[in-house]
């Protein structure tokens, strides 16, 4: 019929109509036999526009009459994959109620679940939508191709009530992604202090590197997160961790003018003495950068001169305007 024959973008009057949100419109077509699944040159068909826009009221009509809420696009999206990630809640258990596969992940290997934890604002996520999805029976434990899962991005994004809701399905938290980076790396990375907290809760292991050799700890020490760094050596964390190049927490913390935190390392045993790559060694990186209290906490914590006078000759760091006789005296 007619109403079937596209545009030269493969679209039909149902799909324009279902884009516009033209609801009479798109009533009229499905009574006159148009069908409901032709889709566009993106392999996109009304249902799945309509998903994407927030349309209810025509999602029900499409549903209603039979259009298939499994159909994926060029993308190999959903209908409920398009509602899901962008928080269209009313969409995503009206799509659940008609039976839906909860479980197809798009080209990257992400099912819905996976972008509903990653998305949204606030601390909330899209919790309401993860919990409409963990009912329907979508597996918490499905990675993307890089083996990220929807715990990582939770904690990656900060949504402690996705987060919640996800460990109450007994996820792995202790799996990590292609770069060796589990979700308390991730949280710890950015900061998220409850999230750290919660994970450890549920016996994340924090001592996990990455591919750069770099802890949740190092990240921690090097973004300056002094909360994170206590709770972490609490839970015996070694602070004698080094990454590719060398550089332990220390010498991050220390570089970076961490005084509390360069305090707290010295109290779990911390080593002073030990140079990165390049032969710099913690006081030397707080000396260049002016940092002089960390300077003299370190000679208190029984830095060794003999090294540090090695390390003097081969960098320089009077631009500070520090007597580097009086420091050693």
């Amino acid at each position: 019929m007619r109403s079937n024959i596209s545009n030269n973008k493969g679209e039909t009057a149902l799909y324009i109509a279902s884009f516009n949100s033209h609801s009479d419109i798109v009533e009229l077509l499905l009574q006159s036999n148009s069908n409901p699944d032709i889709c566009n040159k993106e392999n996109e068909t009304p249902l799945s526009r309509a998903s994407y826009e927030c349309h209810l009221c025509i999602v029900k009509s499409l549903l209603n009459n039979n259009s298939d809420v499994n159909f994926c696009n060029t993308n190999r999206e959903t209908p409920l994959m398009r509602a899901s990630c962008h928080g269209h809640i009313g969409i995503v258990k009206l799509l659940l109620e008609h039976n839906c596969d909860a479980n197809i992940y798009n080209k990257d290997m992400e099912t819905p679940l996976f972008r509903a934890s990653c998305e949204g604002a606030s601390c909330e996520g899209y919790s309401d939508i993860v919990k409409l999805l963990l009912e329907h029976n979508c597996d918490p434990n499905i990675c993307n191709k890089e083996n990220k899962s929807p715990l990582a991005m939770a904690a990656l994004n900060g949504h402690i009530d996705v987060l919640k809701l996800l460990l109450k399905q007994n996820c792995d938290c202790c799996i990590y992604d292609d770069n060796n980076e589990t979700p308390i790396f991730k949280a710890s990375s950015r900061g998220y202090t409850d999230i750290v907290k919660l994970l450890l809760e549920h016996k994340c292991d924090p001592s996990l590197s990455n591919k750069d050799n770099e802890t949740p700890l190092f990240k921690a020490c090097s973004n300056g997160d002094t909360e994170i760094v206590k709770i972490l050596l609490e839970h015996n964390c070694n602070p004698n961790v080094f990454d590719k190049d060398q550089e332990s927490p220390l010498l991050k913390s220390a570089g970076g003018g961490y005084f509390e935190i360069v305090k707290l390392l010295f109290e779990y045993n911390s080593e002073p003495n030990t140079c990165n790559r390049n032969q710099e060694s913690p006081f030397y990186r707080a000396a260049y950068n002016g940092h002089l209290d960390i300077v003299e906490l370190l000679f208190e914590n029984k830095c060794d001169q003999i090294s540090l006078i090695e390390n003097l000759k081969h960098h320089y760091f009077g631009h500070h305007g520090m007597d580097t006789k009086e420091l050693l005296t």
